[in-house]
């Protein structure tokens, strides 16, 4: 897939954030995700804490996403005997283009 990829603006994520679930929200909060952390304890205990804030509807300043608009996807199908298959869907002037292309 190739796509244009967008990071959304603040609006967004303030609107988004503030319809999540409670606990959804106290996970984000309480985790700088992908962080390095002594132990998964560590984890339960930041969780724990975040549950007891008031402001778990406030958006982070961190806290966001992206956005992706898909322009060309290729589905590859595989064969024993390498005479694989490849259909792709291409975005062109608004609609989308089927082609297939060669192993």
């Amino acid at each position: 897939m190739k796509a244009k990829i967008d990071k959304t603006d603040n609006k967004f994520n303030k609107t988004y954030f503030n319809n999540r679930d409670f606990y959804k929200n106290a996970i984000a909060i309480s985790s700088e995700q992908s962080a390095k952390i002594n132990s998964y304890k560590d984890v339960k205990k930041n969780y724990q804490n975040s549950l007891q804030k008031d402001n778990l509807k406030e958006c982070p300043k961190y806290w966001g996403g992206y956005t992706f608009t898909p322009y060309y996807f290729e589905f590859w199908e595989g064969h024993e005997s390498r005479i694989n298959k490849r259909d792709v869907y291409e975005l062109k002037n608004n609609d989308w283009v089927h082609f297939i292309l060669q192993p």
